[in-house]
């Protein structure tokens, strides 16, 4: 499970997927899970923003590690049997993850400040990956079928009140939610599209809105400018589109990379720089860095030696992932280095471990 989820979250692919959706009544009528909150031996904790969350599988088992900032010290968050990945921030005094033991999935909501957990929906799919609104009203995870790398999952909303399910479409290689909480942009294989949550809780009929094949949609915070990556005449660039004047600008035209076969961009926290990283290698976890300003300005190649690269909650730091082969064993480190790149340090060097930071403001 641990080598299918690595893959899987560092692919932007999917394909249609059954699942298997527990309506309340069912779980009630469960001895393992009653759907009540149940209490969880952990001490209270309050995120902030210099705390990161990691994925590691150090103790045999995948667990959701907080990492202090302050005291440069990783613990982990909820101490119990099975494992629990794709964390997703719910305010910040709230989390919503999936759990799997006995051969199911199990999507948790957990309070921080009272360590419960109360059960959400039960899959028996795998998911790989996890969104939730600002508002903590709603929720996006996807499943797939199978590992592929091409464009085979399909993603579902969740109403976190009525903690009732429903497909939005398949086909998908990510999305975004905006900060208003309700507007969707989903990436296809044949472009961007997007989609809303309506009053009643539906998701809206998707409308393109961007044609052709589109790397590593990041939105700003604000929701009004979004950043991808596209290919024209065998060189790749970063564009920007304003939604509000509907304008597309080039931000930079990226080096000549040899033999890319996918991209990451993510955004600062504080809206000021991107970061992307040029994905050489799923399975050997080989990529390239670079950051820059989000006007073009101020690039830097930072290493040629890791993919995944994402920002640290204050911008910062930047984390992502390198293997390591010592003494013929191969792990997945989880490093993290400054925003110059003239620092860096390992987090984790011992396991299987992935970075999936929420937003903290």
């Amino acid at each position: 499970m641990v080598k299918r989820i690595l893959l899987l979250t560092i692919t932007l692919a999917s394909l249609a997927g059954l699942i298997l959706w527990w309506p309340r009544g069912e779980i009630e009528d469960t001895a393992a899970v009653k759907g009540q909150r149940l209490q969880v031996q952990s001490s209270q904790t309050h995120l902030s923003i210099n705390n990161e969350l990691f994925v590691s599988d150090k103790t045999g088992e995948l667990k959701i590690y907080l990492f202090d900032d302050n005291q440069n010290k990783s613990s982990i968050l909820i101490d119990e049997p099975g494992s629990q990945f794709l964390p997703s921030l719910v305010g910040q005094d709230g989390l919503l993850f999936f759990s799997y033991s006995d051969g199911f999935y199990q999507l948790w909501r957990y309070d921080l400040n009272q360590s419960q957990k109360e059960f959400i929906i039960g899959l028996r799919q795998e998911p790989v990956d996890l969104f939730t609104t600002a508002d903590g009203r709603w929720a996006i995870y996807s499943v797939t079928d199978a590992i592929d790398f091409d464009y085979t999952r399909r993603s579902f909303l969740i109403d976190l009140k009525t903690k009732r399910a429903q497909t939005i479409t398949d086909g998908v290689r990510s999305i975004l939610i905006s900060s208003n909480n309700r507007s969707l942009i989903i990436n296809k294989k044949d472009g961007l599209y997007y989609s809303e949550i309506s009053t009643t809780g539906q998701a809206t009929e998707l409308l393109k809105i961007i044609e052709g094949k589109i790397y590593a949609p990041a939105l700003s915070s604000d929701g009004e400018s979004l950043y991808y990556i596209v290919e024209a005449d065998g060189t790749y660039k970063i564009v920007v589109n304003n939604l509000r004047g509907s304008s597309v600008e080039d931000v930079l035209i990226l080096p000549d990379y040899q033999s890319i076969i996918d991209w990451t961009l993510k955004i600062s926290p504080d809206n000021n720089e991107l970061l992307y990283t040029a994905v050489e290698s799923h399975e050997a976890l080989t990529g390239i860095i670079g950051r820059l300003k989000i006007d073009g300005t101020d690039w830097q190649e930072l290493t040629d030696d890791g993919v995944l690269a994402d920002w640290s909650n204050s911008s910062e730091y930047i984390w992502y992932n390198k293997i390591v082969v010592s003494e013929g064993k191969k792990s997945i480190q989880l490093w993290r280095m400054n925003r110059q790149g003239n620092y860096r340090e390992a987090i984790m060097r011992s396991a299987q471990s992935w970075f999936m930071t929420p937003n903290i403001s």
